[in-house]
């Protein structure tokens, strides 16, 4: 019942964003962590993980932004920095919650504590949750659990 209550607030309201990763230039309009900085488009974001810049750190992850952003991160750091949620961190007014496995090996979980520093530092409310021995992607039953009631709190809290 709750749920039917919150998603119907969430369509009342029009826009929230939940996801993981930050959109490519390309397709920038995929819901994810881009949205906190879009400060007054979403209601709620919910946040999993964010930026490019640690993307050097995996293989596979270090050609994508070469192809995507026209060279080496060092070459193109310019346009790679202004992808970056970091980079628009001023001005973000949207309360976040920050949801993020602390073992991602493909956004490291300091992206994400960054970003949550910063809107602490703006006096934007935002929450960071931690799942030890997670990855991208929450695997554990408890976790899971977890992660839909502090989604489902959230909504619930900065919808009405």
């Amino acid at each position: 019942m709750r749920r039917n209550a919150i998603l119907a607030a969430v369509a009342a309201v029009g826009l929230t964003a939940c996801g993981s990763g930050p959109p490519a230039p390309e397709a920038s309009t995929e819901p994810t962590a881009q949205p906190a900085n879009e400060a007054d488009r979403f209601a709620v974001p919910i946040e999993q993980a964010h930026g490019r810049e640690a993307w050097l750190a995996r293989p596979a992850l270090a050609a994508r932004v070469e192809v995507e952003f026209g060279g080496r991160p060092w070459e193109s750091y310019p346009l790679l920095w202004q992808w970056s949620p970091l980079a628009h961190v001023e001005g973000v007014t949207t309360p976040t919650l920050f949801l993020h496995g602390e073992d991602d090996h493909d956004v490291p979980i300091q992206q994400a504590e960054e970003m949550y520093v910063a809107l602490k530092k703006q006096g934007v409310p935002s929450v960071l949750v931690r799942y030890p021995g997670e990855g991208h992607g929450l695997r554990g039953p408890q976790h899971r659990l977890d992660y839909y009631r502090r989604s489902l709190d959230w909504l619930e809290r900065w919808l009405r």
